[in-house]
C-alpha cells in the first residue's frame, strides 16, 4: 500500500509545482507587460493590431468565398492605412528628435510595421499587387504578425515559448522574404508614387520587416537552441516548398514523357491531346499543372496586370507554392490549346471554357426556386428553376453576362425560357441554332441590350447565357425541364437537374414537389430535408442542395392521351424486344473503369469466338497477350472506341466507361472525326454494344443519341443469359413509336379526330424529342444537312423542344425579332408551364370557347339592358 500512497503524493506534489511555476510566470509576465506596456501609446497600437487582422481575415473570407468587396467593405482596407499613417505620425512626432526616426524604439516600429502589412495586405483586396490569395497564405501572416509582435516580450518568455517564438519567426520570415522578392523589381515604382498619398509605400513593407526581424533577432540574447529552432523554422516550410516542387516536376514531367509515347503512335488518327489525356494521371496536382497561368500569378512579376492570359475564365488566385513551381517548370512547355481542351475534357472544366462575350466575375448565384411536379402515371416530370442573378460589382453600371450550364438526366428535354424585362417575365420563341446565336451575339456583343439564349450541348447538356446583369438590380431567369423517371425494378426514380454557373455564395434553394395524380403515392422515398406541407406536396426551403433523388413505387401506366393537330399521343409500358443474334467476334472496349475478373470473365464466356481489343489497332486476344495488354490499357482514363471500323461486320462490342472523355464536337479535324463522318453514312443499322456500368461518358451518350449504336446496360449475369440464347436486346422506335428506355415506356403516335386532352403535353415533347434524334442519328454526320434540319424545324416548332438543331430565345423588343427572323411560333405548345396539363385547344375548340363566351355575353348585355329601362 505504501508505494501506491508514495506513487499518488509524487504525482501531487508535481502537479503542485507546476501550478506554482505556471503562476510565477503569469506574474513575470504581469511585470513584463507594466514594464514593456507602461506607455499608452504602445498599448494603444496593440489595440489596433487585434481589430486589424480580424478585418484582413474578414476581407480575405469575401474573396475565398468569391464575395465581391462592396463600397462599405472597402472603406475597411482604407480605415486600415489610415490607422497605421496616423500612429506612425503621432510616433515619429513624439519622438525626441523627430527627425530622426532611427532612434524610435523597437516596440513602435514593430507595431508600425505589423500595422502597414496587415493594410498592405487588406489594401489588396481594393488595389491588386497580387491576385486574391489562397486561404492559408492569410493563416500564415496572422500566424507570423503574433510571434513578430512577441518580439517586444521575449525577454519575459518561459524557454518553451521561447522556442516556440523563434520557430514562428523563422518560419515567418520564408513568406515575407517570398513577397519581398516578389516587390523587389517594383521598388523604383514605390519610390515614385510614394507622392501619391504614400499607398505605394505597401511595396517597401515585406523588405523592411525582414530587415527589422534580422536586426531584432541580433539584439536579442538567444542559446545555441533557440538559434537552432529559428532555423528549424526556416527550414519546415522550404521542407513543404521541396515537396510540393517535387509532385509538380513529377506531374510535369510525366505530361511530357506522355507527349513522347503520343509520338510513338503508329496510327495517327487521334489527336495528340486526346491520346496525352488518356494516359495522364487525373488528380489536383495534375489539374493545377494544367491550369498554370490560366488562373495563377507566376513569379515572372505582374504589377497591377490585366491577367489578358485568363482564357478560360478563372478567378486569378495568387498561391506562392503555385507560383515558383510555375517559375521552375512552366505550363507553356504544354500547348496551350492541348491544355484547354485537356481540362474540358478530364477535369469537368466544360462550364468555365463556355462562350462569354462579357466577364462574370461579379456574379453570384443568388435565389433558386424549383418548382417541380411529378407524373407518376405518365413516369415523367416537369421541373422549373428560376434563377436569381446578382452582381455584387460596386458600380451599378458595370454591365455583366451570365453563363449556365444545366446537366440533364438521361432523355431529358428542354421545354421552356423566360427572362425577366423590366419587372416583367418575358417567354421565349423556338427558332434554329444559327439565328437564335446570330441574334445574341450581335444584341449583347455590340448592342449590349436584352436576350437570353438557351442551346443544347453534346450530352444533353443546357448552356443558358443571359445578360445584362448590374448591381442596380438582380436578374432573373427560368427554364422548364421534361424529364422520364427512371425505372428500377418497382419504383421510380426523380433525378434533380444541377447546374454549374456563377458562384453559390450563400445561396438560398426553395423547392416544392409536387405528385400530379389521383392515387396516393406509396412507397415515397424523399430526403429528409423536405417536409410535407398538404396532401401529395413536399416543400424545402434553405441552403442550396445541388442534388437529389425522389422515389415512389411504379403505379399502371395511364391510357389517356395528349391530343394536337390531329394527332394523339398516348404511353405504354413496354419491355425490350429480344431478336436473334451470333456475333462473329467480340470487341471489348477496355479502360481504367473495368476489373481484371470481369475481363478474365468475358474471356471465359466467348472462350468459343475470336475477341479484340484496341490498341492504336485492333489485336487479336491469346494466351500470351491477354495479360499484357489488358494491364496497359486499364491505365487509360477513358477510351474512344473506333466504332466506324465495325459497321460492315457482325460485331457485339462490350464496353465499360468513365464519365471522363472528350465529345465527339471537341475531335473537330482529326482524322477519327472525318473516318467516322464518312463511314457512319453508310451504316445501315445500328451497333450493338454491351455496357456493364451505368456510367456513359460523354463519347458514348452522343453515339447512343444519335442512335449510332444499340447500347443495353446490363451485368455479366445478363449477357450470359443472352450469349446462351444467342439474342440480344432493342427497344422498338419507329416513326410512330419512341421508346424511353430508363422508364421502360414508350409513346405511340396515331391519328386521332378527338380534340380530348386528359393526359400532359410532355408526352408530345418526349415523342417528338425522341423522333428528332433518331432522325438526326447518323445524319448528324452528313455535312450536307440542311434540307432534314428543315423538315425536322416544322415537328420540332409544333413541340416547342430545345435540341442539336433548336434554341430558345429571349430579346427585348418585337423589332429585335423580326429584325433577325425569329418569328413568333404559331401551332405549337408554346412554351411549358406548371399547372397545366398542356392541352391545347384545338382550332374547333376555341371556336366553341369563342361562341359560349360571346353566348354569355350576350345574355349578361340583355341583363344589364333590361335593369336601365327598369330605373328610367
Amino acid at each position: 500500500m505504501f508505494p501506491f500512497f508514495r506513487t499518488k503524493i509524487f504525482i501531487i506534489k508535481n502537479v503542485f509545482n507546476n501550478l506554482l511555476l505556471q503562476l510565477n510566470y503569469c506574474i513575470k509576465f504581469y511585470n513584463m507587460t507594466a514594464h514593456v506596456t507602461k506607455s499608452k501609446l504602445f498599448k494603444l497600437g496593440l489595440f489596433f493590431i487585434v481589430p486589424l487582422m480580424l478585418i484582413l481575415l474578414y476581407l480575405s473570407g469575401l474573396k475565398m468565398y468569391q464575395r465581391g468587396i462592396q463600397d462599405d467593405e472597402s472603406i475597411f482596407s482604407f480605415t486600415n492605412y489610415i490607422i497605421a499613417v496616423v500612429y506612425f505620425l503621432i510616433i515619429l512626432f513624439q519622438n525626441k528628435p523627430f527627425f530622426k526616426p532611427w532612434l524610435i524604439k523597437r516596440e513602435y516600429i514593430i507595431l508600425v510595421l505589423t500595422m502597414f502589412s496587415i493594410s498592405c495586405f487588406s489594401m489588396n483586396n481594393v488595389i491588386p499587387l497580387f491576385s486574391s490569395f489562397t486561404s492559408w497564405v492569410y493563416v500564415y501572416l496572422c500566424t507570423f504578425y503574433i510571434a513578430y509582435v512577441g518580439i517586444c516580450y521575449v525577454d519575459y518568455l518561459s524557454k518553451y515559448l521561447r522556442y516556440l517564438l523563434f520557430y514562428l519567426l523563422g518560419s515567418g520570415v520564408v513568406l515575407i522574404s517570398y513577397f519581398a522578392l516578389f516587390l523587389l523589381p517594383d521598388l523604383f515604382i514605390g519610390i515614385v508614387g510614394l507622392m501619391f498619398l504614400g499607398l505605394t509605400f505597401h511595396i517597401f513593407v515585406p523588405l523592411l520587416i525582414w530587415i527589422d526581424v534580422f536586426k531584432n533577432l541580433s539584439k536579442t540574447e538567444k542559446n545555441k537552441t533557440e538559434i537552432r529552432t529559428f532555423i528549424l523554422g526556416i527550414i519546415t516550410p522550404l521542407i513543404f516548398l521541396f515537396i510540393f516542387l517535387f509532385s509538380w516536376s513529377d506531374t510535369h514531367n510525366d505530361y511530357l514523357d506522355t507527349y513522347q509515347k503520343v509520338e510513338e503512335q503508329k496510327e495517327k488518327i487521334l489527336p495528340d491531346w486526346v491520346v496525352l489525356s488518356e494516359y495522364l494521371s487525373v488528380s489536383e496536382m495534375g489539374k493545377k499543372v494544367l491550369i498554370g497561368n490560366y488562373k495563377y500569378d507566376n513569379v515572372i512579376f505582374e504589377f497591377f496586370s490585366f491577367n489578358n492570359r485568363n482564357r478560360l475564365n478563372f478567378k486569378r488566385e495568387h498561391n506562392p507554392l503555385v507560383a515558383i513551381a510555375m517559375m521552375l517548370y512552366p505550363s507553356d512547355e504544354i500547348n496551350g490549346q492541348d491544355r484547354v481542351r485537356i481540362l474540358k475534357s478530364m477535369y469537368d472544366k466544360r462550364h468555365i471554357a463556355q462562350r462569354k462575350l462579357w466577364s462574370d466575375q461579379d456574379l453570384i448565384t443568388h435565389k433558386v426556386k424549383n418548382t417541380i411536379e411529378v407524373y407518376p402515371e405518365y413516369r415523367l416530370a416537369y421541373t422549373e428553376k428560376e434563377i436569381t442573378i446578382k452582381n455584387q460589382n460596386k458600380y451599378s453600371f458595370i454591365e455583366q453576362e451570365a453563363a449556365y450550364s444545366f446537366y440533364l438526366p438521361e432523355g431529358s428535354v428542354a421545354t421552356s425560357l423566360s427572362l425577366w424585362i423590366n419587372g416583367k417575365e418575358e417567354k421565349s420563341r423556338l427558332t434554329t441554332k444559327s439565328k437564335a446565336d446570330s441574334a445574341y451575339v450581335e444584341i449583347v456583343g455590340v448592342e449590349m441590350r436584352d436576350p437570353a439564349l438557351m442551346h443544347w450541348q453534346e450530352g444533353n447538356v443546357l448552356t443558358v447565357t443571359v445578360f445584362p446583369c448590374t448591381a442596380a438590380k438582380d436578374r432573373i431567369f427560368k427554364i422548364g425541364v421534361t424529364t422520364p423517371l427512371r425505372k428500377e425494378k418497382e419504383k421510380l426514380h426523380l433525378e434533380s437537374v444541377y447546374f454549374d454557373g456563377p458562384a453559390f455564395v450563400e445561396t438560398d434553394e426553395e423547392t416544392t414537389v409536387r405528385f400530379i395524380s389521383d392515387r396516393p403515392i406509396k412507397s415515397l422515398d424523399i430526403p429528409s430535408f423536405f417536409d410535407e406541407s398538404e396532401g401529395q406536396t413536399f416543400h424545402y426551403k434553405g441552403s442550396i442542395k445541388p442534388y437529389f433523388e425522389i422515389g415512389c413505387l411504379a403505379p399502371k401506366v395511364s391510357s389517356n392521351t395528349f391530343s394536337f393537330d390531329g394527332f394523339a399521343y398516348e404511353m405504354l409500358e413496354v419491355q425490350k424486344e429480344e431478336f436473334a443474334f451470333n456475333p462473329d467476334q467480340i470487341y471489348l472496349d477496355i479502360n481504367k473503369s473495368w476489373s481484371k475478373e470481369e475481363f478474365d470473365h468475358l474471356l471465359k464466356t466467348f472462350r468459343d469466338k475470336e475477341v479484340f481489343v484496341y490498341h492504336h489497332q485492333f489485336i487479336s486476344l491469346d494466351t500470351e497477350n491477354k495479360d499484357e495488354l489488358f494491364k496497359e490499357l486499364s491505365k487509360r482514363n477513358f477510351s474512344l472506341f473506333p466504332f466506324f471500323k465495325l459497321i460492315d461486320k457482325n460485331a457485339l462490342i462490350v464496353s465499360k466507361s468513365t464519365a471522363i472523355s472528350p465529345n465527339f464536337s471537341d475531335l473537330e479535324g482529326s482524322e477519327f472525326r472525318r473516318l467516322s463522318i464518312q463511314n457512319y453514312q453508310l451504316m445501315k443499322k445500328s451497333l450493338n454494344v454491351v455496357h456493364l456500368n451505368t456510367t456513359l461518358s460523354p463519347y458514348l451518350k452522343t453515339l447512343q443519341e444519335y442512335q449510332v449504336v444499340n447500347l443495353q446496360k446490363m451485368d455479366l449475369n445478363q449477357l450470359d443469359g443472352l450469349v446462351r440464347k444467342e439474342n440480344f436486346l432493342k427497344y422498338p422506335m419507329d416513326e410512330t413509336v419512341t421508346s424511353l428506355p430508363k422508364s421502360e415506356i414508350a409513346i405511340l403516335k396515331s391519328k386521332s379526330e378527338k380534340n380530348i386532352s386528359d393526359a400532359p403535353d410532355h408526352l408530345m415533347r418526349l415523342f417528338t424529342y425522341g423522333q428528332v434524334m433518331q432522325k438526326l442519328g447518323r445524319s448528324q454526320f452528313n455535312n450536307d444537312k440542311v434540307s432534314l434540319v428543315e423538315d425536322l424545324m416544322v415537328d420540332i416548332e409544333k413541340a416547342f423542344i430545345v435540341t442539336p438543331v433548336s434554341s430558345l430565345v429571349v430579346l427585348e423588343t418585337k423589332e429585335d425579332y423580326d429584325r433577325f427572323g425569329i418569328e413568333e411560333n404559331k401551332n405549337s405548345l408554346k412554351n411549358a408551364a406548371i399547372d397545366s396539363s398542356g392541352a391545347i385547344p384545338e382550332p374547333e375548340e376555341w371556336a366553341l370557347i369563342l361562341l359560349f363566351i360571346s353566348i354569355i355575353g350576350f345574355i349578361f348585355y340583355q341583363k344589364i339592358k333590361k335593369v336601365n329601362i327598369r330605373w328610367r
